[in-house]
């Protein structure tokens, strides 16, 4: 298992971030690290909805090939979760998705 240093190590009173989660030198968060056991890497992913199958299945594998090379996590522990939003359910800069032109899932 890789050891951390103390720096690496989120800090919920200096970073605002959750405690225990540990940051590689690449900045990758994602492996708990809670009295010397490593639990299993969630990624949330929150984007505009209109991604097809292949493009998730896609995703999933480069982010689980990530974590299992930089991270040490294992293959079968990494979970990943998409959150699909909507343009009416998401703004940016004072205006709704749908309002603005500039937007594409």
């Amino acid at each position: 298992m890789p050891k951390i240093r103390e720096e690496e190590r989120a800090d919920t009173h200096r970073s605002g971030g959750p405690p225990n989660v540990a940051r590689s030198r690449t900045g990758v968060p994602g492996i708990r690290h809670e009295r010397g056991m490593r639990s299993v890497p969630n990624v949330t992913i929150e984007w505009l909805q209109g991604r097809t199958l292949d493009q998730k299945r896609k995703v999933i594998a480069g982010i689980t090939d990530l974590l299992v090379d930089v991270a040490d996590a294992r293959k079968e522990a990494v979970q990943v979760t998409f959150i699909n939003m909507s343009k009416e359910d998401w703004g940016r800069g004072g205006l709704l998705g749908i309002d603005r032109t500039d937007v594409v899932p």
